[in-house]
């Protein structure tokens, strides 16, 4: 029986819109989209795409869906945004100046950023919200900017998106009249407050792993760990520039004064951008090392509150840094620690129970045998998965058993997958007997690997059997019948057990499959 889907699709919900069907491909592009991971916060189904994609479209179609293929591309934009800006603002703030008058490349560099950041604001305005309380998407106009406004980013995007390079224009009024220095000294501040987006940055770069796929946790903290490291060094060091060319030169200027500053000495304030850049970040990372500076020695009490801020928040990133490197280290070897501490509660439990050491030996052998050095909760992970993937699992774990046993070799993939759902895996060590000859048997083995050597009644070894035999089939032919021989490990091997019952559901069935294991049964019986 075919499937024949009766919902529509994404083209026909754009075509269905009368309102805005010239401006279909558009719409697709900022509405709903199923390739959107993070549809999955609120949106599992199809249905409810196609559903939220309709309600879009039907009532706020000019609003950017927070879940649109749009909306997706535009944070990884923003990553580049973002970072570029959080990296030009302090050295806006710091190293350039009106005294860079020739610096025309850079005024239309800054200026671009600061329009890119006006169109951020404005598109903010315009895309939704996901509601993380109510599990649902804000789609109307009134409470999208409610929300943005009312928040600490949009203050902050006003002042910081201030065009600062803007005033470089007017650099002859500013030397002719010194009262605008506090103005200026005002929108530079104003520009620092970019600091904010820092957490935006981390969470779109969270994101941008998302849409690509990459799962690996630890990839993603690390980077977030260097991003983090990187951009606060970064600003420490401008600050060591910008707060007293802020306190001396825009709001309290007194050249006799200015002379015993630091950053005048010696004509540091006129060399180049470089050295400036590359002097603050050696004096900011003495600080945050908590090495002793003498180097233009400090004199004035905002250099001491610039030292005591870049020490303190220096120590909180090397703490910050030995837990990366702590968590990195555990979360790579997770898997390891754990089996260590699963075997380091075997040797208590073996010491305080006395155990002799031959016992305990066995013991060590059959966790070696069974982990092999890599630890799971296979129990509680196959709990949480539904049955036909537990049955796909378990074909996949014997599918060298299935391989190497020509019983399987006749049978259907659906007897296959019937016959697997009850296989018993368990593991004998050396000299551990399986089967004894002369009790009753209720299962049948098949040896997936290993070696096993069967005896007759006499104690006379008959044979040996490797990967891909099996054995205990005649007591379960034969109701009543007991064991005819004893079958003893000679290596630690891995085998799975089929029970009476569980036999007669899955293989009783199949006459081929029956009438070889009675030939097999019957050999064995008259070898015996």
């Amino acid at each position: 029986m075919t499937h024949k889907c009766k919902l529509k699709s994404e083209k026909e919900i754009g075509q269905d819109n009368e309102t805005a069907s010239c401006f279909k491909n558009l719409q697709l592009l900022i509405t709903i989209s199923a390739e959107n991971p993070r549809r999955f916060q609120c949106f599992r189904s199809d249905v409810l795409v196609r559903e939220e994609q309709q309600r879009h479209l039907d009532t706020y179609y000019y609003i950017i869906h927070p879940f649109s293929k749009f909306r997706a591309w535009y944070e990884i934009w923003l990553i580049f945004l973002y970072t570029s800006i959080l990296i030009t603002k302090p050295l806006d703030a710091g190293f350039f100046s009106y005294r860079f008058k020739d610096m025309t490349y850079y005024k239309a560099y800054a200026i671009t950023f600061d329009i890119l950041s006006w169109i951020d604001i404005g598109v903010t305005f315009i895309t939704g919200f996901f509601n993380k309380e109510s599990k649902s998407v804000q789609l109307r106009p009134s409470k999208i900017a409610r929300n943005y406004v009312s928040s600490i980013y949009f203050i902050c995007d006003v002042l910081s998106s201030m065009p600062k390079c803007a005033l470089y224009l007017e650099s002859t009024i500013f030397l002719i009249n010194h009262e605008y220095f506090q103005i200026y000294g005002f929108v530079t501040i104003f520009n620092l407050f970019k600091i904010v987006r820092l957490v935006t940055l981390i969470t779109c770069m969270h994101r941008a792993a998302r849409y690509f796929y990459i799962k690996s946790k630890g990839f993603i903290f690390l980077l977030d760990s260097v991003t983090i490291c990187a951009l606060i060094i970064h600003w420490m060091a401008c600050l060591q520039f910008c707060i007293p060319k802020l306190t001396h030169t825009y709001f309290y200027r007194t050249p006799l004064r200015s002379m015993d500053i630091w950053m005048y000495k010696n004509g540091f304030a006129n060399s180049s951008m470089g050295k400036q850049y590359a002097h603050c970040v050696f004096r900011s990372s003495a600080y945050i090392l908590g090495i002793r500076f003498q180097t233009h020695a400090t004199m004035f009490p905002e250099d001491y509150i610039v030292a005591m801020f870049t020490y303190i928040v220096g120590k909180i990133l090397v703490g910050f840094i030995w837990i990366i490197l702590a968590m990195t280290i555990l979360n790579s070897r997770s898997i390891e620690i754990k089996l260590m501490e699963m075997v380091n509660q075997v040797d208590e439990y073996m010491r305080q129970k006395q155990f002799p050491l031959n016992l305990k030996n066995r013991i060590s052998q059959y966790y070696d045998f069974k982990y092999q050095k890599v630890y799971c909760k296979e129990k509680s992970i196959r709990n949480m998965l539904t049955r036909n993937i537990k049955t796909d699992i378990n074909i996949h774990a014997c599918k060298l058993l299935l391989s190497n046993v020509s019983l399987f070799s006749e049978l259907s993939p659906t007897e296959v997958k019937q016959i697997v759902k009850y296989l018993v895996p368990e593991i004998y060590l050396p000299n551990d007997i399986i089967v004894k000859c002369g009790t009753s048997g209720d299962s049948m083995y098949f040896l997936s690997s290993g070696t096993v050597a069967v005896y007759a009644r006499s104690g006379k070894e008959i044979c040996h059997l490797q990967d891909g035999a099996y054995f205990g089939e005649i007591s379960l032919i034969l109701k009543g019948e007991k064991r005819t021989a004893t079958v003893k490990a000679i290596e630690t091997s891995q085998i799975y057990r089929l029970c009476r019952r569980d036999f007669e559901r899955s293989l009783l069935n199949n006459r081929a499959v029956l009438r070889k294991i009675m030939k097999s049964a019957e050999k064995k019986t008259k070898g015996n």
